[in-house]
């Protein structure tokens, strides 16, 4: 049996993929062609290019990427100038870690020779800018204070398959542009190969 489980985000190109994963394309190929293709669209405001910035304008983007088959896993947080799915993956595949974060994740992905790409799209920035933006001549950005009124938490959810041959990725940015610097909250996503 093979499958693909995702979220309503990813409904426009869950069935190219699938078709692809039952035409026999190695599921780590899929779930990144797949999780790429949802990366890069500026539509989808709750992950990727079209996110939301955290608290003081930046895109903070992570990701992780498991093999089932012998739970070997890769996860890149706080990367800021890579979309972060390629990260994960090459990072499961080379190790010797299994986390890396911010400048750490970045300097990986340049010796895996991948390209820093855009990670914020315009109106995503425009939309922070209205709603939360600095004060005039604030180098930090707005406090927690002023936009929640107390301190904040945020969740990432986990999810790990006990199917054999199951591959799971998940990846974030914030789903609102007032997250506090290096705080996500996450999507899950999985595909199973017998």
């Amino acid at each position: 049996m093979k499958f693909i489980l995702c979220n309503s985000v990813s409904s426009d190109v869950i069935d190219k993929w699938t078709q692809q994963l039952l035409e026999g394309r190695h599921r780590h190929d899929v779930l990144e062609g797949y999780l790429r293709e949802i990366e890069e669209d500026e539509r989808i405001d709750s992950v990727g290019y079209g996110g939301f910035p955290n608290i003081l304008g930046e895109m903070e983007l992570d990701a992780s990427f498991m093999n089932g088959d012998n739970r070997v896993v890769g996860a890149v947080a706080a990367v800021k100038n890579f979309l972060p799915v390629r990260i994960a993956r090459q990072l499961m595949e080379k190790g010797p870690h299994a986390l890396l974060v911010g400048a750490g994740a970045e300097r990986f992905a340049r010796d895996c020779d991948l390209l820093p790409e855009p990670t914020l799209f315009p109106a995503q920035y425009e939309k922070w800018g209205l709603r939360v933006g600095p004060p005039t001549g604030s180098r930090s950005g707005p406090s927690a204070s002023r936009i929640f009124g107390c301190d904040t938490g945020a969740a990432s959810p986990g999810w790990l398959s006990r199917a054999s041959k199951a591959i799971s990725t998940a990846w974030a940015s914030a789903l609102e542009s007032w997250f506090l610097r290096g705080r996500k909250r996450g999507f899950c996503f999985a595909a199973k190969a017998n």
